[in-house]
């Protein structure tokens, strides 16, 4: 029975943590309800509706985002994401298989050898835990953000393609799905170029990428609309240093709608030792190299900086990037330790500890807003009944208590109560 399991973790043991992983997430969550969240009711209302959800719908966010709006728009009007947990969980699977294919990409291109034979059992060890990072929250648990997803998969997919055309292909569909993959991108090629001496080929396909990913994006202007980008942006140095501060918390620690240091400091100290020692190796090598690595992570995340709102799924490319190089760091520290111990080991199962702890919090609160907002929508049912739908505009709006989530909006009411009358 457990000759397969030995032969996946011989023959690919990213797939195996992936699989691993997903198996943990069902089996963590699925004692927990999981909340829709603003948008979410207005495409829910709207795919519920007479009329139906069209792509048009998402007006100037079709040629911002296009690719994140049909995958959005195909979730919601096929009523897929009505079966929320099993949609949310199908993402996940998605997320899995992406993320630890990038960590793959990423020992390569760090020029950290893995040997299937040898390390077989060693990756699954270090990458399972940070499959598992609790604070992608807005993406992976927010119905409107889960095909963001797929823009992680398309860079993944680009890193891994050893064809220029399909790399220029891969990595403009990641743009497509959301600004939050150009930086990392640029990132991760910045360091390729350098640990691997391509000394022009990554900037001519990054120039390529973004001419073409411009082009498609202005096309698109004329048939659904202009997003104003600008109007979206900050000079104001107190929001830039309030911004600088937030990218720090959520990319470094345990983050939901507030930073938890109980979790984050204990967080820190497990990894500060391997990560010190990786950075020993590297200056050792290459003093240059080190740098690079050094101003590749601000770099994949430094756009938010002049963000004048703050929006957690932003830092999603950067911190699967920034995760990625740690997961390396400490294969690196675990595989090159000439004496290894229990204590060696349990480094990856503290932070497992520590992220599975992080997530059970946040499912129990999202649960807790579940409730909430089922008694919400009894009530709005009841409402509507008393006025034979004919207050269906005009139900005020209810301040419900929500327990730090982003869940219910004002601008968002109406939505609410058109899908509580909708929804089967």
């Amino acid at each position: 029975m457990l000759q397969p399991v030995k032969k996946l973790i011989q023959k690919d043991p990213f797939l195996f943590s992936a699989i691993i992983a997903f198996l943990i997430f069902i089996i963590l969550s699925i004692n927990f309800s999981f909340t829709y969240s603003t948008d979410d009711f207005s495409y829910l209302a709207r795919s519920h509706s007479v009329e139906g959800l069209t792509l048009e719908s998402f007006s100037g966010y079709v040629s911002r985002l296009p690719i994140w709006a049909i995958f959005t728009w195909i979730g919601f009007s096929s009523h897929f994401y009505d079966y929320y947990h099993f949609a949310m969980s199908f993402w996940f699977f998605i997320f899995s298989l992406s993320f630890a294919y990038l960590v793959k990409e990423i020992l390569s291109i760090l020029k950290i050898q893995v040997n299937h034979e040898n390390d077989k059992y060693l990756i699954p060890i270090v990458l399972i835990p940070f499959l598992l990072y609790p604070t992608h929250h807005e993406v992976l648990y927010w119905a409107t953000d889960f095909a963001y997803v797929i823009g992680l998969s398309f860079l993944t997919l680009g890193l891994k393609s050893i064809n220029p055309m399909l790399k220029i292909i891969f990595f403009t569909l990641s743009f497509l799905t959301s600004e939050m993959y150009v930086f990392p991108l640029f990132s991760i090629l910045f360091i390729d170029t350098f640990f691997n001496r391509k000394s022009y080929q990554n900037l001519i396909i990054f120039i390529i990428v973004s001419l073409i990913y411009f082009t498609i994006r202005k096309l698109l202007i004329p048939f659904y609309g202009d997003y104003s980008v600008g109007s979206k942006l900050t000079s104001n140095f107190r929001i830039i240093l309030g911004n600088i501060y937030a990218t720090i918390a959520m990319n470094f620690g345990m983050h939901f709608y507030k930073t938890i240091w109980s979790l984050t400091i204990p967080y820190w100290i497990t990894i500060a030792f391997p990560l010190f020692n990786f950075c020993k190796d590297i200056y050792q090598k290459s003093s240059r190299n080190l740098v690079v690595i050094a101003l590749s992570i601000p770099g994949s995340f430094c756009f938010y900086w002049l963000m004048s709102y703050g929006a957690a799924r932003a830092l999603f490319g950067s911190q699967n990037f920034i995760n990625a190089l740690i997961v390396a760091a400490l294969f690196f520290y675990l595989k090159s330790s000439t004496k290894k111990s229990f204590t060696h080991y349990l480094i990856p199962l503290v932070i497992l500890a520590i992220f599975l702890t992080f997530s059970i919090r946040t499912f129990m609160i999202k649960d807790k807003n579940y409730q909430v907002i089922q008694v919400a929508k009894m009530e709005v049912r009841e409402a509507l009944n008393q006025c034979n739908n004919t207050c269906i505009d005009t139900i005020p709006y209810k301040n419900l208590p929500i327990y730090r989530d982003w869940v219910m909006h004002p601008d968002y009411w109406n939505h609410f109560v058109k899908w509580s009358k909708l929804s089967p």
